[in-house]
């Protein structure tokens, strides 16, 4: 009675196993799953080139009006690959552009308004935006004493778009398959 009850419950999990292992094969390899991951790779390689070619504006030519037009290329990308897109990234991305056209409509602000204080309340809220951008990498912690946001920062936008491709995962997978390929041919 014993044995027919461990051959039950081995018999079991073995369909508990087998069971798992096919959803995960159904799951990774299916066309569905195929398409979204090569949108994501597309989407990604486009969004961060037009974000590094928006960095070089910025360094070019400081918190001006002429980062509006990378906002608008980066809102079209994301439009392109809208159904693509988690609501969560999507949202970290609409506030990355949204500061890019801050930023810019600050400095069109100030070209066109007079002096006074509502001018120089502006060039400060354009400068921190700016250096919410550039992020804690390039500006440190804080800019004249208030604490920098990530939210913003370059460097979280390529972090939040490496974390959606599983790209740190996927190297350590390769990583471990390979190191295990090389223990198999090492040791035979």
């Amino acid at each position: 009675m014993f044995q027919l009850m461990r051959d039950l419950s081995s018999h079991e999990r073995q369909l508990l196993l087998l069971d798992v292992q096919q959803r995960f094969a159904l799951g990774a390899s299916s066309h569905m799953a195929n398409v979204a991951f090569d949108k994501h790779v597309a989407f990604s390689e486009e969004y961060i080139a037009e974000v590094f070619k928006t960095l070089d504006t910025l360094f070019r030519e400081g918190p001006t009006q002429e980062v509006l037009p990378h906002a608008t290329n980066l809102f079209a990308l994301r439009r392109k690959y809208a159904v693509w897109l988690t609501t969560k990234l999507d949202s970290v991305l609409q506030g990355f552009e949204g500061a890019l056209r801050n930023v810019g409509a600050g400095d069109w602000f100030l070209r066109n308004a007079g002096h006074g204080e509502p001018r120089q309340k502006q060039i400060e809220e354009m400068y921190k935006t700016f250096a919410d951008i550039l992020g804690r990498e390039s500006m440190g912690d804080s800019w004249q004493g208030k604490p920098l946001s990530e939210d913003v920062a370059i460097a979280s936008i390529i972090q939040g778009l490496r974390t959606i491709l599983g790209t740190e995962e996927l190297t350590k997978i390769r990583g471990a398959l390979v190191q295990k390929a090389l223990e198999g041919t090492n040791g035979g």
